[in-house]
């Protein structure tokens, strides 16, 4: 190393940068200047908390809201679903009921014939009496 080199470095370590001064006593247009921007800042920052508090509790709410959302889903799902089967079963007793209904209307309208017939035949008879009669 040579000694310029040497002297260089000896030189920097040697140096350092002072920092500046701090003023320690304001001018009072100064103090209410730095006040008023103290207070501006601390109302952005409550401001700033209570838009993160009312953006949490919505976040909170809509998860809530989410989770609610699908519990009434689940349950409209499950409705409609008891629906439809009571629907069928509804529909199934309607056709049983109208398979009782035909076969009634076709045992009366037997019924009816073979009552038709004993009264033709017991009429016959009749005349068939009075035939033998006379």
């Amino acid at each position: 190393m040579t000694i310029f080199a040497f002297l260089v470095k000896k030189f920097k370590s040697n140096t350092k940068i002072a920092p500046e001064p701090t003023k320690v006593h304001w001018t009072h247009e100064e103090y209410e200047e730095n006040l008023q921007k103290y207070e501006s800042l601390q109302k952005k920052f409550e401001q700033e908390r209570e838009a993160r508090h009312e953006r949490r509790t919505l976040r909170h709410q809509n998860h809530f809201l989410g989770f609610h959302n699908e519990i009434l889903t689940l349950q409209n799902r499950k409705l409609t679903f008891e629906k439809d089967s009571l629907e069928m079963q509804k529909q199934k007793l309607t056709d049983k009921k109208n398979e009782m209904v035909k076969k009634l209307k076709r045992e009366k309208r037997i019924c009816e014939y073979y009552k038709r017939k004993l009264a033709e035949v017991q009429e016959s008879d009749k005349e068939e009496e009075i035939g033998w009669k006379n």
